[in-house]
């Protein structure tokens, strides 16, 4: 007995929802160079809101988290008006990817381009927000073998280009394309759109859930007759068999996979079985449309659409130039590892005595960053940095950020004796710009802790960065009296071991995106200040130093003067020797986060000094270091 096979996009008039939609978007005609400059401040598949990422079934997702999902609609032929039919990904900002049958007649004729009308950045199907962009399409470029359920992917041409906001974002495609689907099987996936939920309606709010891609055997194995027939290098299956799904209303929409630091497109919404009562079978895989064996088409469609010799170009920072002369070192074991997977940037910084009481990041062969409060440390002087377990380089030179102040600015460079060698195991962090810096997916803390002069490495990626302005509500922040600015990054970790363990010694611990495809870690914050683990506080609340903010001051040092002896007055160098004046010791009511006496004016005065965030003095040496009251 044949199964029925269900496309996932019938045509659904928004009316039968109970209510009716008004269009209230415009798109505003922009000069085109204009456009092309404001969009490449943004870099494809990199968040600019907050995001939840969700494990089990779809949930309504946050505004601007997936910035590339796409609404299809059809103009209706009696009323002219925009009715919902499909999803589609935006690709860059001239083209929609979409499937084949969200935009063909059922005899496979495509539509004519003048009824189709794209909604970039809508979150509400029923009440478009503002930020919303309305865009015409011009022209209609369906796979030339379409046919059911195979190569069903079609590109659609915008009759302008889009503008790029926090809310409206393009997706990444694979740089390196990879066919196979052997190389993604396990991982999980994330699909969105406003199809048909459990009650059996569409949804009026944009949904998102995550199912895993699974091998050709198991989806042929889970239904024979449905997907042996369709099985396809062009396609794959997806899902969990437990209840998450997609259905009517998510065809055309995307599936797309996180390489840590950005979110690439792996596959389109295609077909699916149905029920015994004709819904969507949620207990059945979800076949998919195999972006990667379709990307030299893609290109070939969009190069000769888009004009991309006449778009503009960003000029790389120096920054950039170097990380991509570090990505040149990596290289991945047969088993998929990354050789630098240890973290080696992630260095400890070395005081008299040979003790560690802070960490560092290696930003280059010559320079380790760390916190200012760390390096400018009266009576106690930086020595030396250990990179990995055994690799020990004396510091020549040290110098704050000519702005550091208590919450503001807290970075110091230092200057190593002797470059270090760099090697497929040992390799800088990048550093994080206006344009790469990705707060809002998962973000990993590296760093070390010393208690009872035992050195512990740590590693966390249960930290989420929190808005300014609620992180400024936080119940320690209100006992301070005092609230962060754009140079600082808030962010909470619920991870049960930080809690456990101590963070003892962990100031300048790095707060990094990790891409697993490329390697490369880029630091967007350096760890300063935070609640103490094993307090009473239910989560920790880390503030790190955000790189982004200071990056000029930083590559006019590492990849320009250096650090020599007479400083200009803009970068004050730090002496390496023993001062002979002794601080004397108060309590403050902020603690950061290592173990030493040191005045935080950054002087040897034994008069507190006042400051914003209400400190009294001095940081009291070897205390328990939180913020508390």
């Amino acid at each position: 007995m044949m199964q029925s096979v269900r496309f996932l996009s019938p045509v659904i008039i928004l009316a039968l929802l109970g209510v009716t939609t008004t269009l209230l978007v415009e798109v505003f005609a922009l000069d085109a160079s204009e456009i092309q400059a404001s969009n490449s401040l943004y870099q494809c598949g990199v968040r600019r809101r907050f995001g939840i990422q969700l494990i089990h079934h779809s949930w309504p997702v946050e505004l601007g988290q997936w910035p590339w999902h796409v609404g299809l609609h059809h103009l209706d032929p009696k009323s002219g008006k925009p009715v919902y039919k499909c999803g589609g990904t935006l690709l860059d900002d001239r083209h929609v990817l979409t499937s084949a049958h969200c935009v063909s007649h059922r005899n496979g004729r495509p539509l004519r381009p003048s009824i189709l009308r794209t909604f970039l950045g809508q979150y509400d199907l029923l009440n478009p927000e503002e930020h919303v962009q309305v865009m015409n399409v011009s022209e209609l470029h369906v796979h030339p073998e379409f046919e059911i359920n195979r190569n069903d992917v079609a590109i659609l041409v915008l009759n302008s280009s889009v503008r790029y906001s926090d809310f409206i974002l393009p997706v990444c495609l694979n740089n390196q394309p990879e066919s196979d689907i052997l190389t993604v099987v396990g991982q999980r996936g994330s699909v969105t759109g406003w199809g048909k939920t459990d009650k059996g309606s569409l949804s009026r709010m944009l949904r998102t859930a995550q199912m895993p891609i699974v091998d050709y055997v198991q989806c042929v194995q889970n239904d024979p007759i449905l997907f042996g027939r369709f099985a396809h290098p062009g396609m794959f299956c997806a899902g969990e068999l437990n209840g998450t799904s997609v259905c009517s209303g998510d065809s055309g929409g995307g599936l797309f996979l996180s390489e840590g630091d950005r979110w690439v497109l792996r596959g389109v919404v295609s077909f699916s079985g149905q029920d015994k009562s004709g819904s969507c079978d949620t207990l059945r895989f979800v076949g998919f449309a195999n972006v990667d064996y379709y990307i030299p088409w893609i290109r070939n469609v969009t190069k000769q659409e888009s004009g991309d010799s006449a778009k503009f170009v960003k000029p790389k920072r120096k920054s950039e130039i170097e990380c991509d002369r570090y990505k040149e070192l990596a290289r991945k074991r047969s088993n998929g590892a990354c050789y630098n997977s240890r973290r080696t940037h992630t260095v400890g910084v070395y005081y008299e005595g040979n003790v560690q009481r802070c960490t560092g990041i290696l930003v280059s062969e010559k320079f380790v960053l760390v916190p200012c409060h760390c390096a400018k440390v009266p009576d106690l002087p930086v020595e030396k940095v250990r990179i990995g377990d055994y690799n020990e380089i004396n510091v020549s030179k040290a110098a704050c950020h000519p702005e550091s102040t208590y919450f503001n600015h807290d970075l110091a460079l230092l200057e190593l004796e002797s470059a270090v060698k760099l090697s497929s195991s040992i390799l800088p962090a990048c550093l994080a710009n206006s344009w790469s810096e990705n707060l809002y997916d998962t973000l990993l803390l590296t760093g070390f802790t010393s208690m009872d002069e035992k050195r512990e490495f740590i590693e966390s990626a249960e930290n989420r960065v929190v808005a300014k302005d609620n992180c400024n509500k936080l119940p320690f922040f209100q006992r301070i009296k005092t609230s962060i600015n754009d140079t600082v990054i808030c962010s909470i970790s619920t991870d049960v071991e930080r809690k456990s363990g101590g963070n003892y010694g962990s100031s300048g611990s790095a707060l990094q995106s990790v891409n697993t495809r490329t390697c490369m870690h880029t630091v967007v914050g350096m760890l300063f200040a935070g609640t103490e683990a094993g307090s009473n506080e239910t989560e920790l609340v880390d503030l790190f130093s955000r790189i982004s903010s200071d990056l000029d001051w930083m590559e006019s040092i590492i990849w320009g003067s250096g650090l020599s002896t007479d400083q200009t007055p803009t970068t004050t160098a730090i002496p390496l020797t023993k001062p002979n004046k002794v601080v004397p010791l108060a309590r403050p009511r902020v603690r950061f986060l290592h173990k030493f006496a040191y005045n935080l004016a950054g002087n040897a005065s034994t008069t507190p000094e006042p400051n914003e965030a209400n400190l009294d003095g001095t940081v009291s040496a070897w205390q328990d270091h939180r913020l508390t009251d």
